[in-house]
C-alpha cells in the first residue's frame, strides 16, 4: 500500500537534483557492453532463484536468540495507564519477527547482498561497493543487538506526555548531553519540544545539536545516546486497528535511530513512508542511507513474501513517475 504522505509534486521540495542524463558515449566498446548484458542476465536469473527462497533461508537459520523486553509507564504514571497485556503481545511478536528477519539481513550481508541486490537498489538507489560497505556494519550491529539476550528494550507509554529540554553543554562525554546541543530528555525543563501527538506511533530520544554549531564528524544533526534502549508509544501504537507488520517497522525504524544515528530529516525535509524513501533513494543514495524509514522498509522487503515485494515496488515506482 503506498503512503504518499505529502508527497509534493516538485519531488521532495527541490532538496536534491536527479542526474537522470549521463553521457556515457565513449565510455564502454562493444566487448564491454556485453559483458555487462551478460552479467545482469547472470545477477536476474540469481536473484529470481534467492527471492523465491526467502522464506526457505529464513525456516534453515531457525529460531534466533533475541533481546530482552521490558514494559513501562511515561514518569510516575498518572497520565499514561501502561501496556496492556493484548499490545504486550504484539509487541514481543513484533520483536521476535524482527530478529527473525534481522538473522536473514546478518546471513545475506556476509555475501555483500549478493542473494537480494533488488532489495539494496530499490531502497538505498544502487548496488555499488560504497553502499554495501556502509549497509554491512549497520545490518551486522543491528542483528547483533536485536539477537542479544544481555540487551534490553523498554516499551514506554508515553500517551499525553510532552518531551522537554533539559539542559545544553557545549562538549561532554558519551552518554551526556554535548556538542550536538541540548537532549531532548523525560522530566522537567524549561523549554518544551514536542507533545506526543495523536497520530504517532513511537520515537526515541536523542540529542540535537545546536543550530549555531558546526558538526565536524556526525553525519546527521542528531545523536542517539544517553536515554537507553526505551522506545515511548504513542497513542497510534495503542490502536487497536494497528496490523503487527507497522509495528515491527516501527521499532526497526526506532531502534535504527539508536544504533545508527538514524535521521527521519533531509535538509529539514521530513521522509516517511515507500514513496518519499523510494523518491530519495533514486536521486541520493548517500542521504538515503541515514534514512530511518528507508532502513525500516529495507527490513520490510527482507521478511515480506517475494510477489508482495515485487508488486509494490512497481506500484510505488508507477506512481512517482506520474507525479
Amino acid at each position: 500500500m503506498i503512503n504518499k504522505h505529502n508527497i509534493k509534486k516538485n519531488k521532495i521540495a527541490g532538496a536534491f537534483k536527479a542526474n537522470k542524463k549521463q553521457d556515457i558515449q565513449g565510455l564502454i566498446n562493444k566487448d564491454d557492453l556485453q559483458k555487462q548484458i551478460e552479467l545482469m542476465k547472470n545477477r536476474k536469473g540469481l536473484q529470481t532463484n534467492h527471492r523465491v527462497s526467502r522464506c526457505e533461508r529464513r525456516q534453515r537459520l531457525g529460531t534466533p536468540n533475541q533481546m530482552t523486553i521490558l514494559f513501562d509507564t511515561f514518569g510516575n504514571g498518572s497520565n499514561s495507564p501502561g501496556i496492556d497485556d493484548n499490545l504486550q503481545v504484539m509487541l514481543r511478536t513484533a520483536v521476535a519477527e524482527v530478529s527473525d528477519i534481522s538473522g536473514l539481513m546478518y546471513e545475506s550481508s556476509l555475501d555483500d547482498f549478493n542473494e537480494d541486490i533488488d532489495i539494496v537498489e530499490f531502497w538505498f538507489g544502487g548496488y555499488t561497493d560504497s553502499v554495501i560497505a556502509f549497509l554491512k556494519p549497520r545490518v551486522q550491529k543491528m542483528h547483533d543487538f536485536i539477537s542479544n539476550p544481555g540487551n534490553t528494550v523498554t516499551f514506554v507509554d508515553a500517551r499525553n506526555t510532552v518531551n522537554r529540554v533539559q539542559s545544553v553543554k557545549k562538549c561532554a562525554m558519551p552518554g551526556q548531553a554535548g556538542k550536538y546541543g541540548a537532549v531532548k530528555h523525560i522530566g522537567a525543563g524549561k523549554e518544551d519540544l514536542s507533545p506526543i501527538g495523536e497520530k504517532t506511533y513511537a520515537q526515541v530520544i536523542a540529542l540535537y545539536k545546536a543550530e549555531d554549531e558546526v558538526d565536524c564528524d556526525a553525519p546527521g544533526p542528531i545523536n542517539h545516546i544517553g536515554s537507553g534502549m526505551r522506545i515511548y508509544l504513542g497513542p497510534k501504537m495503542f490502536d487497536p486497528t494497528t496490523k503487527l507488520e507497522k509495528i515491527m517497522h516501527t521499532f526497526y525504524h526506532e531502534l535504527t535511530h539508536k544504533l545508527l544515528h538514524t535521521l527521519d530529516t533531509v535538509n529539514s525535509q521530513t521522509i516517511y513512508g515507500d514513496v518519499q524513501c523510494r523518491q530519495l533513494a533514486k536521486i541520493n543514495t548517500g542521504a538515503a542511507m541515514w534514512i530511518a524509514d528507508s532502513w525500516a522498509h529495507f527490513m520490510d522487503a527482507f521478511g515480506a513474501p517475494v510477489d508482495e515485494f515485487e508488486s509494490d515496488c512497481r506500484e510505488i515506482d508507477a506512481w512517482l513517475d506520474n507525479h
